[in-house]
């Protein structure tokens, strides 16, 4: 499977970070085929970066290619994990758990300390649901190679966004264009002072999103 995205589709809404955003949702369909394929004893995984196959498709010369992934058959085995969490608790929002920033590592919580992505890093569109959110998630790309550190992180995202009874909008996310959203600046500045990397293996820049938690209400 071939990814491409289509640069006019996305360039009215954002001026900057195009690619970035591309990636992000080619991850989302990542993530709907990481959840329907298993049913039909299927497995979606990372294939290649060919950027020739764009010559082969009927797309623009501005049209961006995203990356290749195979469908293989599932052979029960865990895929590589290519993102790390860190969940942050909002004052009492989380019984049992000390307003902070957390690492999440097999299965528990380490406290990296007291201070937080702050309302005010958020995206102002969201900045209503960060006040009323109980917690949030930012991951951060542990990809090795570069094509993939949007793309996985779209991929968690789907899978954060799915998960039933819950309910998360986007903070902000980290730019390899020189546009990081002020929410990755903050996480990555917080990583720092607890020493831990914020950038991916073996590249400059870092990939980050980050997605808060909102209770959702019936209607």
């Amino acid at each position: 499977m071939h990814f491409l995205g289509k640069k006019r589709a996305i360039e009215p809404v954002y001026k900057n970070n195009i690619s970035e955003v591309l990636e992000f949702e080619a991850g989302h369909m990542v993530g709907v085929f990481e959840e329907i394929l298993p049913a039909y004893g299927l497995a979606i995984a990372p294939a290649a970066f060919a950027p020739e196959v764009k010559a082969r498709l009927d797309v623009t010369d501005e049209d961006f290619y995203l990356g290749t992934f195979a469908i293989t058959e599932n052979d029960g085995r865990a895929r590589p994990d290519q993102v790390e969490l860190f969940v942050q608790a909002h004052g009492d929002g989380v019984a049992g758990l000390e307003s902070g920033l957390y690492r999440y590592r097999g299965g528990r919580l380490d406290r990296l300390g007291a201070e937080l992505v702050e309302k005010r890093h958020v995206i102002a569109i969201n900045q209503g649901v960060y006040g009323r959110a109980a917690f949030g998630i930012s991951a951060v790309s542990r990809a090795s190679e570069a094509w993939l550190h949007h793309i996985v992180l779209g991929s968690t995202l789907h899978h954060l966004q799915r998960v039933p009874g819950m309910g998360f909008m986007s903070s902000g996310y980290s730019s390899k264009t020189g546009h990081p959203l002020p929410a990755s600046g903050r996480l990555d500045d917080l990583l720092a002072a607890a020493g831990v990397p914020a950038a991916p293996p073996r590249t400059s820049s870092s990939a980050v999103a980050s997605a808060t938690n909102r209770p959702r209400t019936r209607g």
